[in-house]
């Protein structure tokens, strides 16, 4: 962690710990909590059945949230956005 980030990193905290926690949850009912509070209102997700099966997961969060959330895709938002993403 970079000392300049740090007042960022403090900004997000409790985003922080809310991720930590939904993580433990496992992988489907943490990108479902992604989608529904950390993507973008335009680039909400449609998580079909078919895109949260044991199979596909992998799959979904390759194609359809690493767009949303690579830190090259976010160098226009505030700092604190692109460190929480």
């Amino acid at each position: 962690m970079a000392a300049a980030d740090k007042p960022f990193l403090d900004m997000i905290k409790d985003d922080l710990d809310k991720i930590a926690k939904e993580v433990k949850k496992g992988c489907r009912s943490f990108l479902e909590f992604i989608n529904d509070n950390y993507v973008p209102v335009d680039r909400k997700i449609e998580l079909t059945e078919e895109k949260l099966k044991d199979g596909e997961l992998r799959r979904t969060m390759i194609r359809l949230f690493l767009p949303i959330f690579h830190p090259d895709k976010n160098t226009e938002e505030e700092k604190q956005i692109q460190l929480l993403r």
